[in-house]
């Protein structure tokens, strides 16, 4: 489901903004710059998974995916 942001004054639109899933990598304890951003908590943890994998050497547990699920916002 995608979702946006629809800022009006007066009837006429001004702005539409789609809202993202963002994970900050630097949130979940890494000394790390990355941002992963995609339309689902799900995608994000896909995305955070191949990245833990890839940059960072460590594998997502099961428990790991629900404590950075807590960390996901949306911006």
């Amino acid at each position: 489901m995608q979702c946006f942001i629809i800022l009006t004054v007066n009837n006429y639109k001004l702005k539409t903004k789609k809202i993202m899933k963002t994970l900050h990598c630097s949130d979940a304890g890494f000394d790390c710059k990355a941002v992963i951003h995609a339309d689902t908590d799900e995608e994000v943890l896909t995305q955070a998974a191949d990245h833990a994998r890839t940059v960072h050497g460590t594998s997502v547990t099961p428990e790991m995916a629900e404590q950075i699920k807590t960390l996901i916002r949306e911006e």
